[in-house]
């Protein structure tokens, strides 16, 4: 039932004398409803401009947040290694097979290259058939680096 101005109640709950704190209140809440909703949708698309949404994995830009993040923190005793992984002849997987099944390779390296990295590792589709590996804290001299990079070649070289 919609009411119009002229109708008498409604004139007078408009006209209703309020204190200034429950005026103050109502006003927050009838202000605050629409910003709550904004930050979660401003969250929402800086968490998706920062995903790969084929593999859930960082993209490009993802990967250059932390990248910077990573490189403010190293220090002389520290290093800050990245693995760069490309799939040898995804475009004629991609073009014989269709898109579909490319989708699924993709889905399946991401998820190898996950598998043998550390939780503290940040892996990353840089586009394409291109994956990045951002292994931070890697004191343990180069040897931990191309071992880690052994391992993800070999998984994902295995057969399904």
């Amino acid at each position: 039932m919609v009411r119009s101005l002229a109708d008498p109640l409604l004139a007078a709950a408009l006209w209703a004398p309020f204190s200034v704190a429950a005026a103050m209140l109502l006003w927050r809440r009838a202000l605050r409803q629409p910003l709550d909703a904004l930050q979660r949708a401003e969250a929402l698309l800086g968490a998706l401009s920062r995903r790969d949404t084929l593999t859930g994995l960082h993209n490009r830009n993802g990967l250059r947040v932390r990248l910077a993040r990573a490189l403010e923190r190293s220090h002389a005793t520290r290093r800050v290694g990245v693995l760069l992984i490309d799939v040898d002849r995804f475009r004629v997987i991609n073009q014989s097979l269709g898109h579909p099944a490319g989708d699924e390779l993709l889905c399946a390296v991401a998820d190898r290259i996950r598998s043998v990295t550390r939780m503290d590792d940040v892996v990353a589709r840089l586009g394409g058939d291109q994956f990045a590996v951002l292994v931070e804290d890697a004191r343990r001299r180069r040897r931990r680096c191309r071992w880690r990079a052994t391992c993800c070649a070999r998984s994902i070289h295995r057969t399904c």
